[in-house]
C-alpha cells in the first residue's frame, strides 16, 4: 500500500528540518573551532555542512575564509621547517594542505594556493624522501631495524615518488630487512629470521636481496625445522556389552555417530591445519603414518605414550601427536509438542504429534603431544560443539500412508533428518579442529626459538 500524499509530504518536511539542524550543528561547531583558531577542524565541519545543506551560504563563506587562512598557515609552518633541515615535517604541511584543498573541493569550493605551488611541494617531499632514506640507513646502522624499515616505507609510500624514487626506498627497506633476519639468525631467533626474510621476498625487490633471504630462510629451516608424527584422530566410545533393547539400539547409533565425526575432523585437519601448518613444522608422510599404524596393529587402544615414543623413532620423527575424541552428546532442549488430525489415503483420522525444539551436539576431543622418550610437550583436552533446530514426528499408523503437508513430511522424512544431523556433526567437525589444530602445532613451533 502507497503512503498517501499528505503524510508523505509531512515525513519529507521532516527529513529537510533534520538535515537543515544537523546541517546548522555542523555550522556551529565550525564556528566554534574557528574561534579557538583550529582552522583545519573548522574547515572540515564546514564542510560537513555543505554535504548535508549546500544551500547553507554562511557555511561556504566561512569555509573559503577560514580554509585560505588554514593553508596559509601549513605553507608558512613547511617554510619554517624546510629552513631547520626537517624535510619530512615540511612535506607533511603540505599533505595537509592538499587534504584541506580536496576537502573543499568535494563542495565544489576552490582554494586558492600560491603559483609556485607545485614546485615547492615537490622540492619538500623529494627533500622528505632523501631524510627518510637517510634516516633508514643511520637507525639500520644503530641496529634500529624496525624504524629503518618504517623509514624507507614511509619514502616509498608517503610522499609520491617518481619510479627512481621509489625503487631506491624499496631497496633499501630490503636492505635492512635483510640486515634485520641475518642478526636475528645469528642470535639464534629462528623464526624472527625467517619472517624477516620472509617480508624481502613479499617486497618483490632486487635479486640479490631475494637471495639473500632465501639464504637465510634456508638456514633458518635447517637449524630449526620439526617433524611431527601426527596419528590419524581416533574415536573412543564406550563399551556397549551391557546395553539391551532400545539402550543398545541408541548406542549403536551414538557409536556411528561418534565415528563420522572421526572422519569429518581428520578430513577437516588435513584441509586446514594439517594442510600447511607452519615452513618450520613438517608433517610426517602420510603413507608411513599408514605404514606405523599398521605395523602397530591399529591405535584404537587409547593413548600409549611409550608406544607413541617407538613410533617416533620408527620414523625418525621428533615428536608425536594423539588426538582421542570421545563424549558425543545430543541435547534436545526447547521442546515444543502438538497434536495434529490428518487423514490415511482411505479417509481415516489420525492424531499425529509434531515435535520442534533445538538441538546441541557437543564432543570432546584430548590431544597429546609426546617426544620420543614419552615425554608430554602437551596434554589437552578442547570442547567443541554446534547447533540446530529438529523436527520430529510420531504416528500411530505408518507415516507413508498419510496424506501430510511438505511440513509434515520433513518431521517423517528419515533421509533428511539424517542429512540435517549430518550437517550439525559437520559443523561439529569444524568447530573441533579449527580447536585441535593450534592445541597440537602451537605447542610444537614454540619449541623452535
Amino acid at each position: 500500500m502507497s503512503m498517501p500524499r499528505k503524510s508523505l509530504l509531512l515525513v519529507l518536511l521532516a527529513l529537510t528540518a533534520l538535515g537543515c539542524a544537523s546541517a546548522t550543528k555542523r555550522l556551529e561547531q565550525g564556528m566554534d573551532m574557528e574561534m579557538r583558531g583550529n582552522f583545519d577542524a573548522a574547515s572540515a565541519r564546514y564542510v560537513q555542512a555543505l554535504q548535508k545543506d549546500p544551500e547553507l551560504v554562511e557555511a561556504r563563506q566561512r569555509l573559503v575564509r577560514v580554509t585560505d587562512h588554514a593553508v596559509g598557515q601549513h605553507l608558512q609552518d613547511a617554510d619554517q621547517w624546510a629552513d631547520r633541515g626537517d624535510g619530512v615535517r615540511a612535506a607533511t604541511e603540505f599533505r595537509a594542505v592538499d587534504g584541506l584543498v580536496s576537502n573543499a573541493r568535494t563542495v565544489g569550493v576552490r582554494i586558492g594556493v600560491p603559483a609556485d605551488y607545485d614546485a615547492r611541494r615537490r622540492e619538500a617531499y623529494d627533500q622528505a624522501i632523501e631524510g627518510l632514506l637517510l634516516e633508514s640507513e643511520v637507525a639500520t646502522t644503530r641496529g634500529q631495524f624496525q624504524q629503518g624499515v618504517n623509514a624507507a616505507r614511509r619514502a616509498r609510500l608517503e610522499f609520491e615518488p617518481d619510479a627512481s624514487q621509489r625503487a631506491e626506498a624499496l631497496d633499501r627497506e630490503a636492505d635492512v630487512l635483510v640486515i634485520w633476519a641475518e642478526a636475528e639468525l645469528a642470535a639464534g631467533r629462528l623464526r624472527s629470521a625467517y619472517d624477516r626474510a620472509a617480508d624481502v621476498q613479499a617486497l618483490g625487490a632486487a635479486p640479490d636481496a631475494h637471495d639473500s633471504a632465501a639464504h637465510v630462510m634456508n638456514e633458518a629451516l635447517a637449524v630449526g625445522r620439526i617433524e611431527l608424527l601426527a596419528l590419524p584422530v581416533i574415536a573412543h566410545a564406550e563399551d556397549g556389552k551391557k546395553r539391551r533393547g532400545r539402550d543398545k539400539i541408541d548406542f549403536e547409533k551414538s557409536v556411528i555417530a561418534l565415528g563420522d565425526l572421526e572422519t569429518r575432523v581428520n578430513a577437516e585437519l588435513a584441509r586446514g591445519s594439517f594442510r600447511a601448518p607452519s615452513p618450520f613444522v613438517q608433517l610426517t608422510d602420510p603413507i608411513k603414518v599408514r605404514e606405523i599404524v599398521r605395523q602397530a596393529g591399529g591405535v584404537e587402544d587409547g593413548i600409549r605414550r611409550a608406544a607413541l615414543g617407538l613410533m617416533i623413532r620408527a620414523v625418525d620423527a621428533d615428536y608425536a601427536a594423539w588426538v582421542e575424541l570421545s563424549g558425543l552428546e545430543v541435547t534436545d532442549y526447547e521442546i515444543e509438542a502438538r497434536d495434529e488430525t490428518v487423514r490415511t489415503r482411505d479417509g481415516e483420522e489420525v492424531v499425529i504429534t509434531l515435535e520442534r525444539g533445538k538441538r546441541r551436539l557437543r564432543a570432546e576431543a584430548h590431544a597429546v603431544v609426546v617426544d620420543p622418550y614419552g615425554n608430554e610437550i602437551t596434554n589437552v583436552m578442547v570442547v567443541g560443539s554446534s547447533e540446530g533446530t529438529f523436527l520430529r514426528g510420531t504416528s500411530p499408523v505408518d507415516p507413508s500412508t498419510l496424506n501430510l503437508g511438505r511440513r509434515e513430511v520433513d518431521a517423517f522424512d528419515a533421509l533428511a533428518q539424517e542429512a540435517h544431523d549430518q550437517a550439525m556433526r559437520q559443523a561439529l567437525a569444524e568447530d573441533l579442529a579449527a580447536m585441535l589444530g593450534p592445541a597440537v602445532l602451537d605447542p610444537v613451533l614454540a619449541l623452535v626459538p
